[in-house]
């Protein structure tokens, strides 16, 4: 029993020592530097510490909302010039194939456009960066019929552009292997038969 609480009185000594080898006094101050002050100064120096943690605090929040801000204005002039350019749909992040999506054995994904439009081209970002295989290719259609086959879909990931040329409702992806496809946008460019300013279909 004694040998039992010598060795817990060991271990906790030797916590306290790297506690306090390991301990952080305001301001930067050395343990010698905080031992000379008188304990006023001690709190004084807590006091201070603490609201430079606060103002620094502010300053990085202040930062990470400007930063939301120019992103989101970059963003929405993306958006105008894409319209501006002919989109008509824009689409964002699915995962399908494979085991390890939301939906697991998912190897189709149907991009629907809610009504039949002359697609001229889609753009899309994608990666094939989940799990232990990277070599996922992709099929293509407009509804039915195929516009574009195997389609690599690189690890690291890349927009790709495939022109389609076709009246359709729907841009259906349909993936070749056991492997997993993130899609993280699909953006879809043509004009449809309404002419009464349609609206755009965004998806978050």
């Amino acid at each position: 029993m004694q040998k039992i609480t010598t060795i817990l009185i060991i271990s906790l000594l030797a916590a306290l020592m790297l506690i306090t080898g390991c301990a952080h006094y305001p301001l930067n101050l050395t343990e010698e530097e905080w031992e000379r002050l008188t304990p006023q100064q001690q709190l004084d120096a807590r006091e201070r510490q603490t609201k430079l943690d606060h103002e620094h605090a502010l300053a990085r929040e202040k930062m990470r909302m400007e930063q939301a801000a120019k992103e989101a204005e970059q963003a929405r002039l993306e958006e105008e010039q894409d319209i501006d350019a002919g989109m008509i749909a824009r689409f964002s992040e699915i995962c399908m194939g494979g085991s390890r999506c939301p939906d697991p054995d998912k190897d189709e994904h149907i991009y629907s456009l809610r009504q039949f439009v002359y697609v001229d081209k889609i753009v899309f970002t994608a990666d094939d960066n989940i799990g232990k295989k990277h070599n996922a290719t992709v099929n293509i259609f407009a509804d039915r019929l195929p516009i574009a086959e195997n389609v690599d879909i690189k690890r690291q990931g890349s927009e790709q552009t495939i022109f389609v040329g076709e009246i359709t409702r729907n841009i259906i992806f349909r993936i070749n292997s056991d492997d997993e496809v993130r899609i993280h946008q699909l953006k879809v460019f043509g004009s449809p038969f309404k002419i009464d300013k349609p609206q755009v279909i965004i998806t978050k």
